[in-house]
């Protein structure tokens, strides 16, 4: 998924969901559900057969009883939305899945939910409340080793902070993860980390410098889309 192959990672995926079925192995067949929803995020669908998919993942989630499960996935149909314009909708279910997550406990449950619900508040205009909502949880997604959420907390939280006015901890922030991210090769995510970072420096009249990230985040996002067309 981190590299953009969506087809090979849902082939792997369903080929897992088999195995934990075939076992009766529900706690791994929950995280499976999870992963597929996030991949079938980025994978072409039409609206009505996304939103039966994340439905159908949510009502099995709350038939075996895993509410960590539930809450994800439920902000994951959020950020699907979100996407697509509809901001009050995914704002509500954004808050109600972190609220489930909260209830459970769950560490990645609770990052998961409050980085799609920053994404959402900063949707409706409020990237102070995306900001309150993202403190902290750098260091909590660092702790779990979390690199596929880490670089879309800070691409939500740094361009919150840019538009605030806090250019300097938002280049700082984006400036870590993009060495991360390059680091351990996660391209799917540095174009966006570029392009913000373009966009901090065009804020503090730097235009040079602007473009030369706004260039890299061309480059990488040309080449994502040869090598992998969805």
């Amino acid at each position: 998924v981190d590299i953009g192959e969506i087809n090979t990672a849902l082939e792997n995926y369903r080929k897992a969901m088999d195995v934990c079925q075939k076992h009766g192995m529900v706690a791994h067949e929950m995280e499976i559900l999870v992963g597929i929803s996030l991949a079938r995020y980025f994978a072409p669908m039409e609206h009505e057969e996304a939103i039966r998919f994340y439905e159908e993942g949510i009502a099995r989630a709350r038939e075996v009883g895993d509410i960590a499960a539930e809450s994800r996935i439920l902000s994951i149909k959020a950020l699907f939305l979100n996407g697509l314009g509809h901001r009050y909708e995914a704002h509500k279910m954004a808050v109600e899945a972190e609220a489930m997550a909260l209830q459970t406990g769950n560490p990645r449950a609770v990052a998961t939910t409050r980085v799609i619900r920053a994404i959402a508040e900063r949707g409706l205009g409020r990237p102070g409340k995306a900001i309150e909502l993202t403190e902290g949880l750098t260091d909590a997604l660092s702790k779990m080793f979390n690199l596929n959420q880490l670089p879309v907390l800070i691409f939500i939280r740094g361009l919150s902070l840019a538009e605030i006015g806090r250019i300097e901890d938002a280049i700082l922030a984006l400036k870590h993860v993009i060495d991360l991210c390059e680091k351990f090769g996660y391209p799917v995510h540095l174009g966006r980390l570029y392009n913000t970072l373009g966009y901090c420096y065009s804020e503090i009249h730097h235009p040079e410098e602007a473009w030369k990230w706004n260039l890299k985040s061309e480059e990488i996002a040309r080449k994502l889309m040869e090598q992998y067309p969805m």
